[in-house]
């Protein structure tokens, strides 16, 4: 039997504290209106670093020991600034912020 192809990207975890202040956020930005398309739960927000795509059980495997291997990041700090959606604000599908400070961490 094979195994399907996953959708796979390399993402950061946020803290709980951090997802309430999210969803705080959102709500006075939205000014209190529900955000369009299907909300996701607030457990499940996380900052992408990057999209893997259709990934076939061999090089996900090859993917997910590298990345335990290469993961010793120390601690640091974020800051959000900015937020957007795609394709656009009344169709969006994608909520976005952007990061003012802890870039360089991330992509390191």
């Amino acid at each position: 039997m094979t195994q399907a192809a996953d959708r796979l990207f390399l993402a950061v975890a946020l803290s709980n504290d951090v997802r309430h202040a999210l969803a705080s956020f959102l709500h006075e930005q939205t000014e209190h209106r529900a955000l369009p398309g299907r909300p996701v739960d607030p457990q499940n927000w996380h900052i992408t670093l990057r999209f893997l795509g259709r990934t076939e059980p061999p090089q996900r495997d090859i993917v997910l020991a590298r990345v335990a291997q290469d993961l010793t990041q120390t601690p640091f700090r974020l800051a959000f600034d900015g937020l957007g959606a795609f394709p656009r604000p009344g169709r969006a599908t994608v909520l976005w912020l952007g990061i003012e400070r802890g870039a360089e961490e991330l992509a390191g």
